[in-house]
């Protein structure tokens, strides 16, 4: 990319460079586009910007418009405050693969005096003829997403009137040859789930991060009212708000989760079972 003349209005502003890739395969696997992405960070410093943010929030989530991107909806606020200078990114398609998200961007970025950045140049928004050319490429992005959302459905489609499909099963059902869905189960009859299987679900949870397996209407977040130790257990008081709720533990687990009057805590309610009762 040749270097362009920027006014001083816009150097002594923030550059952000924005990275993203659609999906979590990429991110591990297609390591090369995040090279680049992560490198046009020297090149803005190259062009003389001094405060340079790298805004990779994003990765993994697509930019199709359906999915909430924190990253990017810190980059709009952050243009809005009219502290950018440039936005970078490697091509359209990494800020927005979808209309309305691009000219959101383009607008904010012409109202300001920010430039956008990429492989081929620099572009002012403000100008006519820059923004037409912005446009395109938003346009184009846009449509190569639908075309390949198209030539993936018809595949799909293909495969299922040879009734070839495969979709995922549950874990421990397996596809056989013949197109049948069965069941791996051990000479003790107990259901297998095989190894390739687990490390697959592992890696799944590591990408993602930790879950809380309860349901949120078990768990009723509070303040600490009161705590009373004895020798062996401990009844620990929760005001969660209209709610009064007490448990019994042990003084043991009240010891090490340091419970005092005072402290934030989380009441999690389990039951067998629920009993229904009548006024008489």
């Amino acid at each position: 990319m040749r270097r362009p003349e920027l006014p001083a209005s816009v150097i002594e502003r923030r550059a952000i460079v924005y990275v993203r890739q659609s999906t979590l395969v990429q991110v591990e696997e297609n390591l090369e586009s995040q090279r680049r992405q992560y490198e046009l960070a020297g090149h803005a410093r190259d062009l003389g910007f001094r405060d340079i943010v790298v805004i990779d929030d994003d990765l993994g989530v697509s930019a199709s418009g359906t999915s909430a991107r924190p990253g990017f909806e810190s980059m709009v606020a952050q243009i809005c405050q009219g502290i950018v200078g440039g936005v970078f990114c490697l091509e359209a398609s990494r800020l927005a693969r979808n209309g309305r998200d691009w000219h959101h961007l383009l607008e904010l970025c012409g109202l300001v005096g920010a430039r956008v950045f990429d492989v081929d140049g620099v572009y002012d928004p403000g100008l006519p003829n820059d923004r037409l050319l912005l446009g395109l490429k938003g346009t184009m992005s846009e449509f190569e997403l639908t075309v390949m959302r198209r030539r993936l459905l018809d595949a799909a489609l293909a495969k299922a009137r040879r009734g070839e499909l495969r979709f995922g099963v549950p874990v421990g059902l397996v596809w056989e040859r013949d197109g049948k869905i069965t069941t791996v189960r051990t000479s003790g009859g107990q259901r297998l789930v095989p190894a390739a299987e687990v490390a697959r679900l592992l890696a799944e949870r590591r990408a993602v991060g930790p879950q809380s397996g309860v349901s949120r209407r078990n768990a009723f977040p509070g303040v600490i009212t009161k705590v009373t130790r004895d020798k062996v257990s401990a009844l620990v008081e929760i005001q969660a708000g209209p709610h009064r709720i007490v448990s019994l533990i042990t003084r043991e687990a009240a010891d090490e989760l340091a419970l005092e009057p005072g402290n934030e805590a989380v009441a999690t309610v389990k039951a067998t079972s629920v009993m229904v009762e009548v006024p008489r």
